[in-house]
């Protein structure tokens, strides 16, 4: 068996066709954009066609993401309930007209930081009456709910 990576930063160059690219990597990177690579030099040719340029420049993206990666990466493997980022993204509803899907998509894209706190997301206390599979009897619990009144318990 080859191994697996544990995770997968995509550095990549900003273009028209971007959303193919990110779209394929879907939630399963952690998408690194390199805007200056896609500006041009003064002979008119793309810095990225600069060797010597383009890898500095993604060597210094990369570094200064890390501790953002790693924040990130912290929050995926604390196994909190109370973490959003486990919400199925196109299945959990954040209101009538954006899914999951559509915040990390945001956040993919730069217009939120992942430290971001996500708008409307509600969180409700539930019994074994609301989850019977998922509760002890006598016990609460607090789940993310969406817009549809769905509950979305973390195990």
């Amino acid at each position: 068996m080859p191994p697996a990576p544990q995770h997968i930063l995509l550095a990549y160059v900003p273009s028209a066709d971007e959303e193919r690219l990110l779209r394929e990597f879907e939630f399963f990177a952690f998408p690194v954009r390199l805007q200056i690579l896609a500006d041009f030099d003064d002979h008119g040719r793309q810095l990225r066609n600069n060797p010597a340029f383009a890898e500095q420049h993604t060597i210094a993206c990369l570094d200064r993401v890390m501790p953002e990666f790693y924040a990130v990466k912290r929050r995926l493997s604390s196994g909190s309930h109370r973490e959003p980022l486990f919400l199925p993204p196109r299945n959990f509803w954040v209101s009538a007209q954006e899914r999951m899907a559509d915040v990390y998509k945001e956040i993919t894209h730069s217009r939120l930081l992942w430290s971001d706190s996500i708008r409307q997301l509600r969180r409700v206390m539930v019994t074994k009456q609301d989850l019977p599979w998922n509760i002890e009897p006598g016990a609460k619990k607090e789940v993310f709910s969406d817009n549809r009144g769905l509950l979305f318990p973390h195990d």
